[in-house]
């Protein structure tokens, strides 16, 4: 069977025999139907009713065994089932309909822990579950926030004196002998029972009674506000329709089904399940996107200035921060066109219209400005004040070299070489006059770091006897008798010999041949020197102490390496004590070589990762922890991607407690061949 897509319920307080009987419950009515329309058919199942609070906390929860649904209808009254001893709290129907009294230590839905603070307005809610093979339908229903039977019995168990719906029980038509009193019947307003002797109406259970339904003086209803009955009777499930074809109310069987085909929206609404079991949404609003206002949005929004404001009035600022409405002052007002004018300039009146392309000119005999007219002067004018005619006028600017007179060759206009400012006159330059900003022959004082050079992309070059001798390019290369270095230093030489010497000038003896570069080689002064020696063609690092010149570095012409002796034997000799860099610690799996071929640690042996051991390289590992354990070991040539082979010793097993253990490795080719020592 299809999956259930719709559940209907009716639930219908159940009406008590008399107000003191305790209430058991009411009838719960439900039609199901699948999805093609068809309604169920189920026997003998089980069904779970559910009373929940508002906040989803069980206030009763009870079982019912051997239901059916015929053609779709279920049919059963909540209270007659059996109470769950796992979530239903025993309850009574007062207790649960109550909003007067919290309710603590329950469970919700889900099993968890729940407490629920009644509310006077709060309703109840009916969940209902049951299995269609072994398809779980699950409905939950709004019930009324008290049923009537409960605030009967709340009314009539405070006692004679309680009231219900605000009358005591003397304003109510109570039964005697199966009948309402005789005496009682009058004083109910004929306008309620209209067109009935009901002064002799009886309303006892027997036969031919009201209650009773067949009292000959009703007959059967023929009549619904004034329309006739049909005489069809009607089937089970069938209700009255009103006919307008027969102008009377026509016994109808219940049109059920239909599903949902097609739902769409607008943004900013949107919709999923659209053909199914639709769901709606809408978004928030953002730039540029309708949606729905946040809290946030409203405040923000709601705390905005009105549009509303007094003619020629403007917010401005106060001191708290808050826009405030005022009317421009002083010097400045305003139209409701949000024009300004100027009145005042500093609180000064502003006597007269504007000149166009004038000025305003302080008038000091009435202590207000006027607008003036500024002339048009040509480039050889200039303006000045006429104060003559209070105007500003143009005026020629003339000048002749004639004012200058007569000078000597040589001179130039400049004030005093020295002492006090004074007036200009015309004499020769000294060095001071342009110290500052030219070399001059002899040097110069510029009190600080001096630059010579070109200040944009072309070469600098110092020259002598018409020849360059020293190019700097622009590009940072330097030249020495070359115009077109191809490196950051280079030096052109034809001359025979070293192309570059650096020698002490006091001391011939320790001049080098090429490329010898001595640094104060002798005389008792600790130095060193680096090039090829006289009468040797290795290269050495010669270094002196102070007392003994010794050869620290030397590269033979065989391409031997010695290091503390001039005669290297093999590939690298050296003569001395070889040290490495210091060895290093660390803990967790990965230990790496990069920096160093001594690695320790304070762990125990476990898995550790060697990274970067390189072909031809031997490397030391010492483990020093104090539990007895094996060491398992990867490596690899890298940071942990090129994986090489290890080879770890025949003999290999787990170090001893409290005892450290050496591992010594060698790499050769993509293998790392390890040898141990325990129990150091």
């Amino acid at each position: 069977m299809n999956k259930l897509i719709c559940t209907l319920a009716l639930s219908l307080t159940t009406t008590l025999a008399h107000a003191q009987v305790a209430h058991k419950g009411f009838t719960f009515m439900s039609y199901i139907r699948n999805p093609g329309g068809t309604a169920v058919n189920l026997s003998n199942i089980s069904v779970k009713v559910q009373i929940i609070s508002n906040n989803d906390c069980v206030l009763m929860e009870e079982d019912h065994a051997n239901v059916n649904v015929a053609n779709g209808y279920l049919s059963l009254t909540v209270g007659d089932g059996t109470r769950t001893a796992a979530e239903d709290p025993g309850f009574s129907f007062k207790e649960i309909f109550d909003n007067a009294t919290v309710r603590n230590a329950l469970k919700d839905i889900n099993g968890a822990a729940c407490n629920y603070t009644p509310a006077a307005q709060h309703i109840r809610r009916a969940r209902i579950s049951l299995s269609d093979s072994g398809t779980p339908v699950v409905a939950t229903f709004s019930l009324r926030g008290t049923a009537f039977a409960v605030q009967s019995e709340n009314a009539l168990t405070a006692g004679d004196a309680a009231k219900l719906g605000g009358k005591d029980a003397t304003e109510y038509a109570q039964l005697t002998s199966g009948k309402v009193a005789d005496s009682v019947l009058p004083n109910i307003p004929a306008a309620l029972l209209p067109n009935i002797d009901y002064a002799k109406l009886p309303v006892g259970t027997g036969a031919n009674t009201v209650a009773a339904g067949d009292d000959s003086r009703f007959g059967n209803a023929t009549k619904i506000q004034t329309k006739d009955v049909s005489s069809t009777a009607p089937t089970n499930g069938q209700i009255l329709v009103y006919s307008t074809g027969s102008s009377s109310w026509v016994p109808t069987s219940v049109t059920t089904g239909g599903t949902v085909t097609s739902v769409s929206v607008s943004a900013p609404l949107g919709v999923t399940n659209g053909s199914t079991t639709p769901a709606l949404t809408i978004t928030q609003a953002a730039t540029g996107a309708d949606g729905y206002l946040s809290s946030t949005d409203w405040n923000t929004f709601n705390g905005k200035l009105s549009s509303a404001l007094a003619d020629g009035k403007m917010y401005v600022g106060n001191g708290s921060g808050v826009a405030t409405a005022v009317t421009p002052s002083l010097d400045v007002s305003v139209s409701n066109a949000g024009a300004f004018q100027v009145n005042r300039i500093q609180n000064n009146l502003i006597n007269g219209a504007a000149v166009t392309g004038g000025l305003m000119k302080w008038d000091a005999a009435t202590s207000t400005w006027k607008g003036a007219a500024f002339p048009a002067c040509t480039t050889s004018q200039t303006a000045y004040w006429n104060s003559g005619t209070d105007t500003i006028a143009c005026q020629s600017i003339s000048y002749a070299l004639s004012n200058l007179g007569n000078q000597a060759a040589n001179k130039v206009l400049a004030g005093p070489t020295t002492g006090a400012a004074a007036d200009p006159t015309f004499r020769s330059l000294v060095s001071a006059d342009v110290n500052s900003f030219a070399y001059v022959n002899g040097g110069n004082s510029f009190g600080g770091a001096a630059t010579i050079g070109t200040g944009d992309a072309n070469s600098f070059t110092i020259r002598t006897n018409g020849t360059s001798r020293i190019e700097v390019e622009s590009d940072g290369k330097v030249g020495i008798n070359t115009t077109s270095p191809g490196t950051l230093f280079e030096i052109a030489s034809n001359v025979s010999g070293s192309p570059l010497r650096v020698s002490r000038s006091d001391n011939a003896a320790h001049k080098a041949s090429t490329g010898y570069f001595p640094a104060s080689v002798g005389s008792g002064t600790p130095s060193w020197a680096v090039g090829l020696l006289e009468g040797s063609n290795n290269f050495s690092v010669l270094a002196y102490d102070g007392t003994t010149a010794i050869t620290p570095l030397t590269v033979a012409t065989t391409g031997r390496v010695g290091v503390s002796t001039d005669t290297p034997r093999g590939a690298l000799d050296v003569n001395g004590v070889i040290l490495g860099k210091t060895a290093t610690s660390g803990t967790g799996g990965t230990v790496d070589f990069a920096g160093t071929n001594l690695r320790y640690t304070s762990d125990s042996c476990g898995a550790f990762a060697f990274h970067n051991m390189k072909d031809g390289g031997s490397y030391m590992f010492a483990v020093q922890g104090t539990s007895a354990a094996t060491c398992t070991f990867t490596a690899y040539s890298d940071a942990g991607s090129t994986a090489l082979t290890v080879k770890m010793p025949p003999d290999h097993g787990a170090t001893t407690a409290s005892k450290h253990t050496i591992y010594n490795m060698v790499v050769m080719g993509s293998f790392v061949y390890v040898a141990w020592t325990p129990g150091y």
